[in-house]
């Protein structure tokens, strides 16, 4: 597949993903009310961390490892569904004792179904094993395909609990699990194929989770960045409090369509070519995003209280506020991602690591303070401020150790204006001629 099909493809995929998340998110709100929807994330919080974070980068591993110089493929696809049972079934096990302390006291009717939803872990473990395996023969197609698939599973299942009047907190995260568990024993057959090609051999297994760990680990910190409201708000709020706080998160995490496909431009661009022009260009880059994500934030904010009470309902109106400044959050966090992901290409992956870090302190010193005073609006400013503190922290390194001038990276200046005008005329010429990718990378 050629670049500009697979940038195509992936943002599709993309595309695809957030606007069934929203359809979700619709409907169990809906369904469900604030109390409920505060519920469902309750049971389901923990997993879904959990798989994003401790996952060991079985994807990007599998790949990389099946594309290394000798090494063949089936030994490495045999090696990662092993790898990925063995990781599920044992992080669920250790999690399985804590779940009691993530739930708060009033929750405790929920301990039973939330200790089963970590069979979560296992499900997309191995269903990241299967993403890997396509992805390292380049087949994005398939790729996107297949991370769309549970996600449609898990909407067709809420439909049919909706038609059987079956709502509830309880059986839509079971419906959740189900759905992993459901595109799992629909692709069986390919895991047969999978372990049956070569023989499972110990040192397969660490050296793909050495390989696996050596890609994820740069951008866990960043994982839990993302997660870490979550993880403290459950403690702080009641179910109520949650279920808003859960809708203003749908909403505000919108960008991150656009915001994915554009950081991997951003990735692939700044490997490109001698260092100093490829350093330029990301500093280009990075001014016209910028200037392009905050006015979508704008956009969206302005809207916001109105699509809330459209799509999720009245009861969610107290739900704008946070919602309004997680779309200011999430502006910022993608302009951080254009330089995170430039910095990656440019051999620094430590720039992600260090800033993501000083965000996550910032998000643990303020999210109590802010929370005690302003509830869920409050969580929602911890995190801009955790946000902005790791944007400053990249924009630190960058200007420290590339000296990338500070001037360079400011985008609310007229020139950035008509370099945004020209890289849109330029892209649109370069579309019509299916050169997407080309016109992304010189942006």
């Amino acid at each position: 597949m050629s670049l500009t099909a697979a940038f195509l493809t992936s943002l599709c995929g993309s595309v695809g993903i957030v606007g069934l998340g929203l359809v979700t998110g619709i409907l169990t709100s809906r369904l469900l009310g604030p109390e409920g929807r505060g519920e469902l994330l309750l049971m389901l919080f923990l997993p879904v961390a959990a798989s994003r974070v401790g996952n060991c980068g079985l994807t990007q591993g599998i790949a990389y490892r099946s594309n290394q110089p000798g090494t063949s493929r089936e030994p490495v696809s045999a090696a990662g569904v092993a790898l990925a049972a063995c990781l599920g079934v044992a992080q669920a096990a250790a999690l399985a004792p804590l779940t009691r302390v993530f739930l708060p006291g009033t929750a405790g009717h929920l301990l039973g179904p939330a200790v089963a939803c970590l069979a979560y872990l296992p499900l997309t473990f191995l269903w990241y094993a299967l993403l890997g395996t396509h992805l390292a023969r380049g087949d994005y197609a398939r790729y996107n395909l297949y991370q769309f698939f549970p996600v449609a599973l898990y909407t067709g299942l809420l439909l049919g609990l909706w038609a059987l009047d079956r709502e509830s907190a309880v059986a839509f995260a079971f419906a959740n699990v189900g759905a992993w568990g459901g595109a799992v024993l629909a692709k069986a057959a390919a895991y047969v194929r999978l372990v049956s090609r070569a023989a499972i051999c110990h040192r397969d297994i660490a050296a793909l989770f050495r390989q696996g760990l050596r890609l994820h680990v740069p951008e866990m910190a960043g994982l839990l960045l993302l997660q870490v409201d979550q993880f403290l708000l459950v403690r702080m709020v009641g179910a109520k409090a949650l279920g808003l706080y859960a809708v203003a998160r749908a909403v505000g995490s919108g960008q991150a369509a656009a915001a994915n496909p554009i950081a991997l431009v951003c990735f692939r661009a700044s490997m490109e070519g001698e260092p100093r022009q490829a350093l330029a260009t990301l500093m280009r880059q990075f001014r016209i995003f910028q200037l392009l994500f905050l006015l979508i934030a704008a956009a969206s904010i302005a809207v916001t209280p109105a699509l809330i009470k459209l799509a999720f309902g009245r009861q969610f109106a107290g739900s704008a506020p946070a919602a309004a400044v997680l779309i200011l959050q999430m502006a910022v966090w993608s302009c951080a991602q254009v330089l995170e992901n430039g910095l990656r290409g440019l051999g620094y992956p430590q720039a992600g690591t260090i800033s993501n870090a000083a965000g996550l302190l910032v998000a643990m010193l303020a999210a109590r303070p802010l929370v005690s005073g302003a509830g869920i609006l409050g969580m929602a400013l911890t995190m801009l401020l955790a946000q902005s503190a790791q944007l400053a922290a990249i924009l630190v390194f960058a200007n420290r150790r590339l000296k990338a001038p500070l001037s360079e990276l400011w985008g609310f200046r007229r020139q950035t204006v008509l370099d945004t005008i020209q890289a849109a005329r330029s892209a649109l010429k370069l579309i019509a001629a299916r050169r997407v990718w080309s016109a992304s990378a010189s942006i």
